[in-house]
């Protein structure tokens, strides 16, 4: 935690009304891995991914398929004590997901609801931590139409 003083400027809507900018930055952030990681996210951009990319490196880096065999897409940020912060658009992105074949959708718990609002056959499963995705995908019962029956290596 860290008390800083602003000062505040004029509104460009309204000359009247006082606004204070914020912008947050990763400027000299530095994670050492003992890997290298390459994400090549093509048009995906903005924090909204991180917590789907960071699944996706850990099934990439241990054994055995943590989807367990079902089409699974989510959203939501991740911070580094593994908590999942929520997003913009997540009904938008549970009905896109459901409309692209998806079977299971992890959403952040306080975008769970919103994300209720127009799926219909998607199973929609909230998350507050890193950890709970890995559990809840270790749940899963494995699809008999390619997935292994051992369980992947984070289920342990």
């Amino acid at each position: 935690v860290q008390d800083v003083q602003v000062g505040t400027a004029s509104s460009p809507a309204d000359p009247r009304r006082p606004i204070v900018g914020v912008t947050i930055s990763t400027y000299l952030f530095d994670v050492r891995m003992p890997f290298p990681v390459d994400i090549e996210s093509d048009n995906v951009g903005g924090p909204s991914a991180g917590f789907m990319f960071a699944l996706g490196i850990l099934d990439a880096v241990t054994d055995g398929d943590l989807t367990r065999g079902y089409y699974v897409a989510g959203t939501g940020t991740i911070a580094q004590d593994g908590s999942v912060g929520a997003v913009g658009g997540a009904a938008e992105k549970a009905l896109a997901a459901e409309d692209d074949g998806a079977q299971v959708f992890l959403v952040p718990r306080d975008d769970y609801e919103e994300a209720r609002r127009w799926v219909r056959r998607i199973q929609l499963v909230p998350i507050d931590r890193f950890g709970d995705a890995i559990q809840a995908l270790c749940a899963l019962s494995p699809l008999p139409t390619g997935a292994s029956p051992e369980p992947p290596t984070p289920c342990g």
